[in-house]
């Protein structure tokens, strides 16, 4: 059934009890299995309904598999988004986190709820993929709070969150940017200063080296001069 699509209509409440009953599987390749059949029936209602059994039961599949079970889906995308944002507050960290890489990978035009969930939720993982939301698609209403965000948790020496806002950043005017980045590439954390590196690369181009220099620091030049090689490599162009 997750494979091959079957007149649901047919015996529909039946098979969609059964499919709900198999998500409460201690087997993963149950639940797995489950999941993608409900999401190839595309009723949207009952596949919201297994992700509340997989938070009331605590069988969280890995949130790989969940986003791509999610991304399974056949129906109508929009709905399926609204319904799962709607019961998003009740929802493990782990299913959160696998709902925001499905609407990363699917939609643009959840901007202003990913950013109120930018702004209120507290989990580490969950605001990494609100982040993220925000690497693929600008939104220029969270600049200012994304950009501030970057700076407090430089103070802090949060090297995850820096490394990626750093990303995000490549979304933005090179102006306002540029001190962040400069910081950033700057910083005593490698991954920090590699993603700092990319943005500055695809904002200023081949300037990229020549602004960096002005830093005056040995591990940022040889971080931004490691990531144009790598760059002229993989596209085969001289930057």
């Amino acid at each position: 059934m997750s494979k091959y699509p079957i007149d649901i209509t047919i015996e529909e409440g039946k098979i969609s009890a059964f499919l709900l009953k198999l998500v409460e599987s201690k087997s993963i390749y149950a639940r797995e299995n489950a999941l993608r059949a409900l999401a190839m029936f595309a009723r949207a209602e009952d596949c919201v309904k297994a992700l509340d059994i997989l938070a009331k039961t605590e069988k969280t599949t890995q949130v790989k598999l969940l986003t791509e079970t999610l991304n399974d889906f056949r129906g109508d995308k929009e709905k399926y988004i609204t319904l799962l944002l709607s019961n998003f507050k009740k929802y493990s960290s782990a299913i959160k986190v696998a709902i925001l890489n499905y609407i990363r990978l699917v939609s643009d035009t959840c901007k202003d709820k990913i950013y109120a969930l930018l702004r209120t939720e507290t989990n580490e993982e969950v605001l990494f993929a609100c982040l993220r939301y925000f690497m693929k698609y600008r939104y220029d209403e969270a600049f200012s709070y994304i950009l501030q965000l970057g700076y407090e948790k430089l103070i802090q020496e949060d090297w995850g969150f820096v490394a990626v806002i750093a990303l995000v950043m490549k979304n933005y005017s090179r102006e306002k940017v540029l001190d962040f980045l400069g910081k950033a590439v700057t910083c005593k954390d490698w991954s920090c200063r590699e993603n700092a590196a990319k943005t500055l690369i695809d904002l200023y181009g081949n300037q990229a080296m020549t602004i960096v220099k002005s830093f005056q620091d040995k591990y940022a030049n040889e971080m931004v001069q490691y990531q144009i090689d790598a760059l002229s490599l993989k596209k085969g162009l001289k930057v």
